[in-house]
């Protein structure tokens, strides 16, 4: 299996996408997510440009680095599960854009947020707050699978499950989504550190499980089971081994993607990366 990473990391670092691309090609990762926007603040890289694209393309090329998915733009107000028709109407044109730009890549997958919003999980909302966000958010992907298909696009939709306090955190829903939409096209980007902060005993394991035949893309990193601080794998709580059993029950071949955010006390954000690496490659050596 092929270790990947997230580009997400340059927002903590304050840097853009070619310097963090820089960095990757310094470690033994080869492949990467790119991250679009950071939380909705900044751009990562401004995916309307075509001459950015065409030199990002160049960029990884010459670094012998290629691309499995895209991160979708996503923050608290941009949100595909907004009931406000205009917001959601913005949300859903540019990650259609989204879809063209990982075609350029080469991408395989593409990573959506079903929901971004603090406090809109069953027991934040009304039955009634919690049934409109829900269908805004079955529209917007039945809308991105009707549009993959139409431009015949070699790309699926990877939905992201969500901290505790935010809408589609439960298997239950992201599989509700799934079912209600396009299981060929749809399936799940399992974040081990999201689930994790649930803080319940095997919480974790137990979601994987019930998720794994859906999972295509994953968000592995660490955590102290206090924040969503995306540590290097080894650094928190999680027992990767575990983790590791569920993944091969299915033999899951897409790549380990790693969403290091955290670099490790004392180290460098490349030090980590590599350590990341370095654990990763120990964790799935029979694989």
């Amino acid at each position: 299996m092929q270790i990947g990473v997230s580009t997400g990391f340059a927002d903590r670092l304050g840097i853009d996408v070619y310097s963090a691309l820089d960095i990757v090609s310094s470690t033994p990762i080869k492949i990467v997510e790119l991250w679009t926007v950071f939380y909705g603040k900044k751009l990562h890289f401004n995916w309307k440009d075509k001459t950015e694209i065409q030199k990002i393309k160049h960029l990884l090329t010459t670094l012998g680095i290629t691309v499995y998915s895209i991160h979708a733009p996503f923050s608290y107000e941009y949100d595909i599960s907004s009931p406000e028709i205009e917001k959601q109407k913005k949300v859903i044109e540019d990650i259609k854009e989204i879809f063209f730009v990982a075609e350029e890549f080469n991408a395989k997958v593409v990573v959506v947020h079903p929901a971004t919003k603090p406090d809109t999980s069953r027991r934040h909302l009304s039955s009634q707050e919690y049934f409109e966000r829900l269908t805004a958010a079955k529209y917007a992907i039945n809308e991105f699978v009707e549009f993959i298909i139409k431009n015949r696009l070699n790309i699926k939709i990877a939905l992201e499950n969500q901290l505790p306090h935010i809408m589609f955190s439960y298997p239950n829903e992201l599989l509700d989504l799934i079912t209600s939409t396009n299981p060929d096209i749809v399936g799940i980007c399992f974040d081990t550190g999201h689930a994790e902060l649930f803080n319940e005993k095997n919480i974790l394991y137990n979601m994987m499980e019930q998720m794994k035949h859906h999972i295509i893309s994953l968000h592995i990193s660490d955590t102290d089971n206090k924040t969503d601080n995306h540590l290097v794998l080894g650094e928190g709580n999680i027992k990767w081994h575990r983790v590791y059993e569920i993944l091969h029950s299915v033999n899951y071949q897409n790549p380990f993607m790693l969403e290091i955010l955290t670099p490790i006390n004392g180290k460098d954000i490349k030090e980590s990366l590599i350590e990341a690496y370095k654990r990763a490659k120990i964790l799935l050596e029979d694989w």
